[in-house]
């Protein structure tokens, strides 16, 4: 006799990787999966119900942490349920879609650019099986009615090579073809081997499902500039929707520069020729003379070329201004001349006329009390200084009056010999 043993799997560790979390939405989704940790755990439903908040996110503990049906001493599956149902029961139900949503996505797609991948029609098969599952499941749409939305939902210029290759059966309303047929054909054309694959990439102006020779829109279409690059696959249909119309304005703008260059040389080869100006005098060595110093082929013409420029700014006699003209010191125009020295003649005399005169003399006489002070011979007069004598004193009261004799004393004052006293 055999027995079987059956390993039990611990619930998996809130807010890990192979957690299931409860956001609010998809609630009995989360709840089967739940179960189903549990029953790997060896744990009744009952036995599951305090650990329904741990696997929640914030926003929804907020909400249930108060319901005692989920309080860590709950055990009532059932209550639990019906407790948080009263929350998000909303939310727990698939997206709801009318006819009218399905119409509406039909005709945007159909004004969009063709596919030009697998995964383009990927995206509009998903799309268009959200919008028409519920309308199907709810009997408010037929088959026939979503198969033809789908084949005439695809954009027009994939359209028309789908329709070419229908049987003459389906191509009629009462009769369009199943999205298993049309998805048949959709991948034959975006092989990455076959012919129309690399038509598609490389000349993407032709009309696939016409017979050769240039279509009403070929004949009408006048390209100046090269053709556009194929757009990558990777992209997004919004990126490649992007692309397209960044690709249409440089077409856009190409052309026009090539049609007003077209223009305008058949409007130079339609006018006369234009009749000698006789106002205009021929190139003269006065007309390249430099005005600032009015010389002729010394320098390049232009006053920043110009060495006498700098030296009368070094003189003080022009500025320049904020914008780069030359001016005046006084912020007045350069005057207009036709001085053999230029500009620089001019403003040189005008500083030298504006500048005071020189010294000058005059005779002067001088009389001291009444009579004439130069005169005759007198060629200089000068005063007699005064003799100053100077004696400092001492506060000590102390005599430093000049002796010219080092022996003589003041009177009154002894000094003793050195042989003894005096006798």
């Amino acid at each position: 006799m055999t027995t079987t043993m059956r390993a039990l799997v611990p619930l998996p560790i809130p807010r890990t990787s192979e957690a299931p979390m409860f956001d609010g939405s998809g609630l009995t989704e989360f709840l089967s999966i739940l179960k189903q940790h549990g029953a790997c755990a060896g744990l009744t439903d009952d036995e599951l119900t305090p650990y329904i908040l741990q696997y929640c996110t914030e926003d929804v503990k907020r909400v249930l942490r108060y319901s005692k049906e989920l309080k860590p001493t709950a055990k009532d599956w059932a209550e639990a349920v019906e407790e948080m149902k009263n929350y998000y029961a909303s939310e727990d139900q698939p997206a709801r879609y009318s006819v009218d949503d399905l119409r509406q996505f039909c005709n945007e797609t159909s004004a969009k650019p063709p596919f030009e991948s697998r995964s383009d029609v990927e995206v509009y098969m998903g799309r268009f099986r959200e919008i028409s599952g519920s309308l199907l499941e709810d009997s408010r749409i037929t088959e026939d009615q979503v198969n033809l939305y789908f084949v005439t939902g695809i954009p027009q210029e994939t359209f028309k090579i789908v329709d070419s290759k229908l049987p003459q059966k389906n191509r009629v309303i009462t009769s369009p073809p199943s999205i298993k047929e049309v998805r048949k054909i959709l991948n034959a054309l975006f092989m990455e081997n076959s012919l129309q694959s690399f038509a598609r990439q490389n000349f993407m102006e032709q009309d696939l499902s016409s017979a050769p020779g240039p279509t009403k829109s070929a004949q009408k279409a006048v390209r100046f500039g090269p053709a556009p690059a194929a757009v990558p696959a990777s992209m997004t249909p919004q990126e490649r929707e992007m692309e397209e119309i960044r690709s249409q304005l440089e077409r856009l703008s190409i052309s026009n520069a090539e049609l007003l260059a077209f223009v305008s040389s058949k409007l130079d080869l339609a006018r006369p020729p234009t009749p000698p100006n006789l106002n205009n005098r021929p190139t003269t060595p006065e007309n390249r003379r430099c005005f600032v110093c009015g010389q002729t082929g010394t320098h390049r013409l232009g006053w920043k070329h110009c060495p006498t420029t700098w030296e009368l700014n070094a003189e003080n006699l022009i500025s320049i201004d904020s914008t780069g003209r030359l001016m005046a010191k006084d912020g007045s125009e350069l005057p207009a001349t036709r001085d053999t020295g230029g500009v620089a003649a001019v403003l040189r005399r005008r500083a030298s006329e504006a500048r005071p005169a020189g010294g000058s003399t005059a005779s002067v006489a001088a009389q001291y009390n009444g009579y004439n002070a130069l005169g005759g011979n007198v060629m200089a007069v000068s005063a007699d200084d005064d003799e100053l004598y100077a004696e400092p004193a001492l506060r000590s009261g102390r005599d430093t009056t000049v002796r010219h004799d080092p022996y003589a004393k003041p009177p009154g004052c002894y000094i003793p010999s050195r042989g003894g006293p005096e006798e």
